[in-house]
């Protein structure tokens, strides 16, 4: 972003566009306050904008250094939705605790270091969401979070991207995952878990649920 206008602010002013403080980006100037302090407009990490005095700005202690998510607890539900799609993002791929890590990061999906270190660059890159209960999808289900391998989407077009929805070709028949589950008469879980340990195509879709199980030992 191109600096202030100079003419907006006095001779001793200091032009603080750009400078970063804490969470917070100074992205424009905002005029004085009453007691004649400059006025900056800041963006902080989690999305939101505020207006933030430049000597609260440049306290060592104590000063403004995010927009006031930093003080939130964490189901105070004061974060803005993009931000919250960021935070879940890195939990699927980075935090082995996570319960859906397995499917994301456990099975080698990463996230971009653009989008993985900075959340302003993720909204930079995907823009708010178009629509309340827009979810993100990678255009590559087995991709990764790129931005151009994401898009802001419906749930039922991320359901049919989905792993369950993914396409796979044996002998030259090509059919989704739930397909090929059905007329093997498995569940489709049983598909996804058998690619998920490195079985080939034409042995996930051929084998018998039966030989899944560990066999019993033989009662005397």
């Amino acid at each position: 972003m191109a600096k202030s206008d100079s003419k907006q602010l006095s001779a001793h002013a200091k032009d603080e566009t750009g400078n970063v403080y804490g969470r917070l980006t100074v992205i424009d100037y905002a005029g004085r306050s009453k007691s004649g302090d400059s006025l900056w407009i800041c963006r902080c990490e989690c999305g939101n904008t505020s207006t933030v005095a430049r000597g609260d700005l440049r306290k060592k202690h104590g000063g403004t250094k995010s927009c006031g998510c930093g003080r939130k607890t964490q189901g105070g539900g004061h974060r803005t939705p993009e931000y919250t799609t960021w935070k879940e993002m890195k939990r699927r791929c980075y935090n082995p605790r996570y319960g859906e890590y397995r499917l994301y990061g456990g099975r080698g999906i990463t996230i971009c270091d653009r989008w993985r270190t900075s959340f302003v660059n993720f909204l930079a890159d995907m823009g708010p969401k178009p629509f309340s209960e827009a979810t993100i999808d990678r255009i590559n289900n087995d991709g990764n979070y790129t931005p151009d391998n994401c898009r802001w989407a419906t749930k039922l077009q991320q359901s049919q991207n989905s792993r369950k929805a993914r396409m796979l070709t044996h002998n030259g028949e090509t059919l989704c995952i739930r397909e090929w589950a059905r007329r093997l008469g498995v569940a489709h879980r049983t598909i996804i878990a058998r690619l998920e340990r490195g079985w080939s195509i034409g042995r996930t879709v051929t084998t018998p649920a039966i030989t899944d199980c560990i066999p019993h030992r033989n009662r005397h």
